[in-house]
């Protein structure tokens, strides 16, 4: 996330693999919720200005959440509610 952030990335999405067929990479691991809470503050401790970090969250979910001028604490408060 350091590498990210020092680059320019701004926005950051971290999500669980989903294998979508039988025919895929099988899941390693499933990632606990309390996971995500903890890579999401860690991302905006370095600085990012939208996290969104969940089991099911995809790059495109609530795209339009990550421009907005509230701070990412805000984001990441809303999106715990309804993706961890």
């Amino acid at each position: 996330m350091a590498q990210l952030r020092a680059a320019g990335c701004d926005l950051l999405t971290v999500t669980q693999y989903l294998r979508p067929t039988p025919r895929h990479h099988p899941v390693e691991r499933w990632v606990k919720p309390d996971e995500f809470v903890s890579w999401a503050r860690r991302a905006e401790s370095l600085g990012f200005a939208g996290v969104m970090s969940g089991p099911l969250v995809r790059s495109s979910y609530r795209a339009g959440a990550g421009s907005t001028s509230k701070p990412a604490s805000c984001v990441m408060s809303n999106l715990s509610k309804c993706c961890l």
